[in-house]
């Protein structure tokens, strides 16, 4: 009995512990990687990796059939939700600037066993983000010169597989592996090719809202559905108006629009490259953002003024609409800045990826062999190449169509996560921050949970009083060992109570307009938890530890960031959660068999453990 509690107890150890601060801030100071990135540079990558083809797509089909002309409201949504996110990942890089973004974060926090989780999610996120932009870089390419590729590849190449594309895409496959030439090249080389293309896609959007000022007409925000002839649109265009699909419509699309954000995080996978990342970090990421709203808000009014949002094209928007306006030239610079749009975003989607594999190969986690690095370039070039080569497979086998779901679910549970970070670390005392993976505590999240499970820990009564003094009385000033794992329970607590409210209101929406008293209970009691929690939670002391940047308003920020991309999660096909589960059992898998055991913790571990994982 005490051999499988004390090999239970060894087990959740290895699961739970975390990486110091204090060390990771040490090797981040003798990183092999070039520091060569400015701010600039940074926010460079990110709007490139953000604003890609989204920002000549996205408005027309959210306007067409989902918000209307109150597609502008459905961004700013998503930009709020996107920034509170993107707050989390500042601060963050304020505090752990590693090239392994939401990795590291999840590692000094969280422990290893979700940190390796995150990471493996992170390699999905960003292997089907290249992917797809490579294919629909392709496909786009392939329509301007009238299809020839698509007609040659089913001809000749037909691969006539259920769950693979219709026909290899040589194209994108030749694509990515060019892009994964270049980045070998080194890093300042390839921001300098993103800053380039970069900016030609600012122009571009530029020439396009110049452009429509000349052609905007504020009736097109006022149309009744009578003004509407053919029957058939009417039906399909709502109640007119600057609303015609409603407040629901606006959701809706404010979901959709969502995804036009992500990338962003691009930034924080570049911290070992960045010039005193502390401060660049947080900068260029909120710089990111307010570049990528603006464009996008700009782009939807102008579209939507200049024609009417009914009759919006869903592949090409604004060159449909030029078209139809009589500007064919305008119609050929935008498909041309689309190709520039599409350029960024494929190095904005492949750049992190070989640093997520660096990261935890340089943790142990993945194959020693591909953290080397090459001294010539000071990039980690067998990471980029086998990388570069599986984006490039994906790319040219699968058709990414289905998969693009997977992709959003992957983003959203790294936000998420990240999030639940940012809570945990701020409540914890420094000294537990800086030192408890050298001292071999189990102290993340679920750690307290898990230690607990396995032996009684006797807390005295002081600190129960204390605590609870803290939540009902009067704050206290400074966060203990003890306030720091009650701030990780109710975490804990407000994390399930929020999954479980995105649940009840994703699948009773119908019940509670109908104002029905089951639901209006269920849902009004998960409420009433989900508030006491995070009362709870900001009644605690906090770290004054002072950053280069601080998430404001925690732990409500971060809470309303869970709440967010939770609802957006449990509002995911199942066929995609099953999708999703199959690659991170297989990334449990790897864990299990390789990471667990060549773990750099491990190795740490080795002095304080025995044979019978019997703490000393």
């Amino acid at each position: 009995m005490s051999f499988s509690r004390n090999v239970i107890s060894g087990v959740l150890t290895r699961l739970f512990r975390r990486k110091s601060m204090a060390r990771e801030s040490l090797e981040l100071n003798t990183s092999q990687l070039a520091r060569v990135l400015t701010v600039w540079d940074l926010t460079a990558l990110g709007v490139g990796s953000t604003l890609g083809i989204g920002i000549y797509v996205l408005a027309g089909t959210v306007a067409k059939t989902q918000a209307g002309p109150a597609v502008i409201l459905s961004f700013f949504i998503a930009a709020v939700a996107s920034l509170l996110a993107g707050l989390c990942f500042a601060e963050f890089g304020a505090r752990v600037p590693s090239c392994g973004s939401a990795y590291v974060y999840c590692y000094v926090t969280l422990g290893e066993g979700l940190a390796f989780l995150m990471g493996w999610n992170l390699i999905l996120e960003f292997v089907l983000s290249t992917s797809s932009v490579a294919r629909g870089y392709s496909g786009y390419v392939d329509q301007l010169l009238g299809n020839p590729m698509r007609n040659y590849f089913r001809e000749h190449l037909s691969m006539g597989v259920e769950f693979l594309a219709s026909y290899p895409d040589l194209f994108a496959f030749g694509l990515v592996l060019t892009l994964t030439a270049i980045l070998t090249l080194g890093v300042k080389e390839s921001t300098r090719f993103n800053n380039i293309f970069t900016m030609c896609n600012l122009c571009i959007v530029s020439y396009v809202i110049i452009c429509g000022c000349f052609k905007v007409d504020f009736h097109n925000w006022q149309i009744r559905p009578e003004e509407i002839e053919d029957p058939t649109v009417r039906e399909k265009a709502g109640s007119g108006g600057f609303l015609p699909f409603g407040f629901k419509g606006i959701i809706a699309g404010a979901a959709t629009c969502f995804f036009g954000f992500q990338g962003f995080d691009t930034i924080a996978t570049a911290s070992e490259e960045a010039q005193n990342p502390r401060r660049t970090i947080p900068l260029a990421i909120c710089m990111c953002l307010g570049v990528v709203f603006v464009a996008y808000s700009a782009m939807a009014a102008i579209l939507t003024l200049i024609w009417p949002y009914y009759l919006q094209d869903i592949d090409t928007p604004i060159p449909y609409a030029f078209e139809q306006l009589g500007w064919p030239v305008a119609r050929w610079v935008v498909s041309i800045g689309t190709l520039f749009g599409l350029s960024t975003s494929l190095v904005g989607a492949l750049f992190p990826l070989p640093r997520i594999v660096y990261a935890m190969a340089e943790d142990g986690l993945l194959f020693k062999v591909l953290a080397r690095i090459n001294f010539k370039t000071l990039t980690p070039t067998i990471a980029t190449v086998v990388s570069g080569t599986a984006a490039a497979l994906f790319a040219c086998l699968f058709n990414l169509q289905d998969l693009v779901d997977l992709m959003a679910l992957a983003t959203l549970f790294a936000f998420a996560l990240v999030a639940a970070c940012i809570i945990v670390l701020r409540y914890q005392p420094e000294e537990n921050i800086t030192t408890a993976s050298e001292s071999g505590e189990v102290t993340g999240l679920l750690a307290g949970v898990a230690q607990n499970q396995i032996r009684y820990v006797s807390d005295s009564s002081v600190e129960s009083q204390t605590v609870l003094r803290q939540i009902f009385v009067q704050r206290g000033r400074l966060p203990t060992g003890f306030s720091g794992k009650v701030a990780s329970w109710l975490t804990v607590v407000y994390v399930l109570v929020a999954i479980a409210l995105s649940l009840s209101l994703s699948y009773t929406a119908d019940n509670l307009v109908q104002k029905e008293t089951w639901a209006l209970t269920l849902v009004g009691c998960l409420t009433t938890i989900l508030l006491i929690s995070l009362v709870a939670i900001h009644r605690l002391p906090q770290s004054p530890n002072q950053l280069a940047f601080k998430v404001p308003l925690v732990p409500l920020l971060p809470a309303l960031s869970i709440l967010i991309n939770a609802y957006l999660m449990v509002n995911m096909r199942m066929v995609t959660w099953v999708q999703y589960s199959i690659y991170m059992a297989i990334g449990l898998s790897v864990y299990i068999v390789y990471g667990w055991r060549n773990s750099k913790e491990e190795t740490r571990m080795q002095g304080k453990y025995d044979v019978n994982y019997d703490v000393k």
